[in-house]
C-alpha cells in the first residue's frame, strides 16, 4: 500500500499571486517509519531540548523569521537544512516519488 500526501502553495483565486503549486509525495507505507526516524534525527540536531516543536516547512526555514529558524542567521545555514530534508527523500527506495 502507498500513502499519498498533497500540499499546495499559493491561491488560484488570488490575482495578486503569480504562481500556484500543488506538490506531493507518494510513499510505500513500509518506508514511512524510516523517513520519520530520519526527520526526527534532524529535528534533534536543530532543537535538542524539544525536537517535537520542529516542523520542516521550506518557506519558514528559508525566511528565518520564526524560531527555531531565526536561530540560524545565515541564509546558507537554512538552505543546508532544506537540502538535508530533501536528502532524506533522495535516500529512500526508488518507489518513493515526489512530484509537483
Amino acid at each position: 500500500m502507498y500513502l499519498l500526501c498533497l500540499d499546495d502553495s499559493g491561491s488560484v483565486d488570488d490575482p495578486t499571486q503569480e504562481y500556484f503549486v500543488l506538490g506531493g509525495i507518494c510513499v510505500p507505507e513500509n518506508t514511512v517509519f524510516w523517513i520519520t526516524s530520519q526527520l526526527d534525527k534532524l529535528a534533534r540536531e536543530i532543537e535538542p531540548d524539544n525536537p517535537g516543536l520542529v516542523e520542516f516547512h521550506a518557506s519558514e526555514i528559508f525566511s528565518g523569521r520564526r524560531e527555531p529558524w531565526s536561530n540560524f542567521r545565515a541564509k546558507e545555514q537554512r538552505i543546508r537544512i532544506i537540502l538535508k530534508v530533501l536528502d532524506v527523500l533522495k535516500e529512500t527506495y526508488k518507489d518513493t516519488t515526489a512530484f509537483a
